[in-house]
């Protein structure tokens, strides 16, 4: 033990403050960027996708800080099921307050059961930051929202094609009689 003389601090915190000091002093001032997560736009609490099926996982963000992102930042897979083999996806800089949405386009488990996976905004020099947002899949056979995007994709598609002429008494679901026989 380091002997104290009377009316004398305790060395050992002066050594701890110095030590302290010296780290704060070495440190570059990082002014790290700031991100909250609002909502999930897709795959919200409660939807399910069947098994092996692809969909997209949108997320709401926003910079909650006083300054624009730098560019080249991107969301990066960091941890729990990854969902298919993308685990960066590269998302504009925002400014102070702007929010956005940013989707990874993902493939549901095979098996059935309750799946999650976390992923995180980061800086181009690879300086992490902000919430970490989450998908938690439940997958089930007979999942609707796989097939909801589906049909959302089948409607745009739909959409694009060339308008079509009808004549007549055009009923698309009424049988003739020759066909009800």
């Amino acid at each position: 033990m380091i002997p104290v003389k009377e009316g004398q601090k305790n060395p050992i915190w002066n050594l701890q403050a110095a030590i302290g000091a010296y780290y704060d002093f070495e440190s570059p001032n990082i002014n790290t960027p700031s991100m909250s997560f609002v909502e999930d736009v897709t795959i919200g609490e409660g939807e399910s996708v069947p098994p092996d099926t692809p969909f997209t996982k949108t997320w709401r963000i926003q910079n909650t800080g006083a300054e624009s992102w730098p560019p080249g930042v991107s969301l990066k897979y960091i941890g729990g099921d990854q969902f298919g083999h993308v685990n960066t996806v590269m998302v504009k800089s925002l400014d102070p307050q702007e929010i956005s949405d940013v989707s990874v386009q993902m493939r549901s488990p095979t098996a059935p059961g309750m799946y999650q996976g976390q992923w995180r905004m980061c800086t181009a020099t690879g300086l992490f930051y902000g919430d970490v947002i989450w998908v938690i899949l439940s997958v089930e056979v007979g999942g609707l929202l796989g097939v909801t995007q589906q049909l959302s994709s089948f409607e745009t598609e739909f959409n694009t094609q060339p308008q079509r002429n009808v004549q007549g008494d055009f009923k698309p679901l009424r049988l003739t009689a020759e066909e009800q026989a």
